[in-house]
């Protein structure tokens, strides 16, 4: 994924590469991935939320609230 355009300039090539920005560790499970969704809606990026397998609770009431906002 990405973008390359050949001669910008005399000998001058550009990359652009897109790489996810980060993972969210559990022990947070509601406040990084707010501190983080609206950076990553407002600069057009996908947002993924992978709620924990033992307790998806603040997972689940984010996406409640997403929905109910009309963000899906």
């Amino acid at each position: 994924m990405g973008e390359y355009v050949p001669n910008v300039s005399n000998g001058v090539d550009t990359y652009s590469v897109r790489e996810p920005i980060g993972v969210c560790p559990f022990n947070f499970p509601a406040m990084i991935p707010l501190w983080m969704f609206p950076v990553a809606v407002t600069c057009g990026n996908t947002f993924v939320l992978k709620p924990s397998e033992k307790d998806p609770g603040a997972s689940v009431m984010l996406a409640e609230l997403a929905m109910e906002a009309g963000l899906t």
